[in-house]
């Protein structure tokens, strides 16, 4: 899927509800790089829950010379979206406050040209910014410094994806001697 085509999709006015929906359906296949898309009819109608007819009528509606130009072939269309810029998220430095409060939270601050790219590389929301800030206080703060990796393998690894053992002796033998 590309988030650009469902972009434009979205910013197109004046689509009823069924042009939309079958616009987004067809964006679930979209190419960024050719700017194009082939959705069988029988995938559309599937998707949609509609007989492939009605898919036919759909389009010959959204046909009327808007900015996307449909192209009948023999089992299905080919959608050409206009060609759009690539949305890219914004580029954080070791001065941003995400990555500082991050840095700050990591109990074993070294190389940190390579934990900024790792932070990159990864782009976190906000949330996700929440979740690895909270996990790093918690996952190491009984945790000798040799076992905890650099903070650019804890990002590269997506460590804070992994589930918390709160019972830290909890894969110990239960038995006494």
């Amino acid at each position: 899927m590309s988030t650009e085509a469902v972009m434009w999709v979205l910013s197109v006015q004046g689509l009823n509800a069924p042009q939309f929906q079958l616009l987004i359906r067809a964006a679930e296949r979209h190419d960024f790089d050719t700017g194009k898309c082939i959705a069988e009819r029988g995938y559309l109608a599937d998707k949609m829950a509609i007989s492939p007819r009605s898919v036919t009528r759909i389009i010959s509606s959204l046909d009327d010379g808007s900015a996307i130009q449909i192209k009948t072939t023999k089992t299905g269309y080919k959608f050409y979206f206009p060609k759009t810029k690539r949305i890219k998220p914004k580029e954080i430095t070791a001065e941003s406050p995400e990555f500082v409060e991050f840095w700050q939270a990591y109990p074993k601050r070294r190389d940190k040209v390579s934990a900024v790219k790792a932070w990159n590389k990864i782009a976190p929301d906000f949330a996700t910014q929440k979740r690895i800030i909270d996990q790093v206080k918690v996952r190491y703060r009984d945790t000798d410094m040799q076992y905890i990796p650099l903070p650019s393998t804890y990002l590269n690894k997506r460590l804070f994806e992994d589930e918390l053992n709160d019972g830290r002796m909890a894969n110990r033998p239960k038995w006494t001697i």
